[in-house]
């Protein structure tokens, strides 16, 4: 079959604002993004347990308490004692925290007489803005040196229209985010330069065979050569990414806590990347050719 693709681009453009602009007044309405206490500080602790066997269920009671933002790991099997846990909270009052462990039925693992709260340990919420920041930084120089890859590859408009792509990929999820108000760690960071990489990659395809076509087919428009390109690899662009989706929804399915939110921001980061790859790049060069030449 054969798509026009790129005729009805104005209209996909309106789409895309139309879902960043969403995504940006779940951001404000919200008061921002969720942030885990990896950027925010909090207390941390390890305790044992034998009323829990899973981290989620024991974070599930240990909010029900009154601690903010409860990440719960596990840190050894069941046992004779029960089970191993690293507990992470927002919450910064360590009487607090000892109290609601306590009603939970938990132990700190190196609890000693009346010295319990002094292992619990404080992270500083510096340490919180500097992950912030490197975060930040990680994301923008990959799109960089991104550009700086195409441009080398094909030319440097293109690289600067894949990167515009790629925002558009990042700010989407990032609104989702926002919206759901999904806890953003360094596993969630972890999952958008994930996308980044995946995204780019159907678009390299894409340039790629845009590149091939103008030395094949001389003669035609240039939207006709990128609508055509953009056909001859949407076959292999959609199984790719519904191969990689499927994946990902089986690790959706079969987890929970922080793993199924880095799932779950994964998926529409494969969804939005391929819709960029196919309606947003290239039809992004056709709209930069045509302004130039007028």
């Amino acid at each position: 079959a054969h798509w026009e693709i790129t005729r009805v681009r104005r209209k996909v453009y309106l789409v895309s604002l139309s879902a960043i602009v969403l995504g940006i007044a779940g951001y404000l309405v919200n008061g921002g993004l969720n942030l885990s206490i990896d950027f925010t500080g909090g207390l941390e602790t390890n305790v044992v347990t034998s009323s829990y066997e899973y981290g989620e269920e024991l974070a599930d009671v240990l909010e029900e308490k009154g601690l903010l933002s409860v990440q719960v790991q596990a840190l050894s099997d069941w046992t004779g004692e029960g089970r191993a846990f690293v507990m992470r909270t927002a919450s910064t009052d360590k009487d607090q925290v000892y109290e609601a462990l306590e009603q939970a039925g938990c132990r700190l693992m190196e609890e000693a007489g009346d010295e319990q709260t002094s292992f619990i340990k404080q992270i500083g919420p510096r340490v919180g803005t500097e992950l912030r920041s490197q975060a930040v930084k990680a994301i923008l120089i990959s799109m960089f040196f991104i550009v700086l890859y195409i441009w080398y590859r094909f030319q440097l408009k293109w690289g600067v229209a894949a990167v515009g792509a790629l925002l558009h990929d990042i700010i989407i999820t990032v609104g989702l985010l926002a919206i759901l108000r999904i806890q953003v760690s360094l596993t969630i960071i972890a999952a958008l330069l994930t996308i980044v990489g995946y995204s780019i990659n159907n678009t390299i395809v894409v340039f790629d065979r845009i590149r091939e076509d103008i030395r094949l087919r001389k003669g035609r428009t240039f939207e006709a050569i990128v609508n055509k390109s953009i056909n001859e690899t949407l076959s292999r662009t959609v199984n790719t990414s519904l191969t990689t989706f499927m994946a990902v929804l089986m690790l959706f399915i079969f987890t929970s806590g922080e793993l199924r939110d880095f799932a779950l921001t994964l998926m529409s980061g494969i969804l939005v990347g391929t819709f960029s790859s196919v309606f947003i790049a290239g039809p992004i060069l056709i709209d930069w050719r045509g302004k130039a030449k007028k």
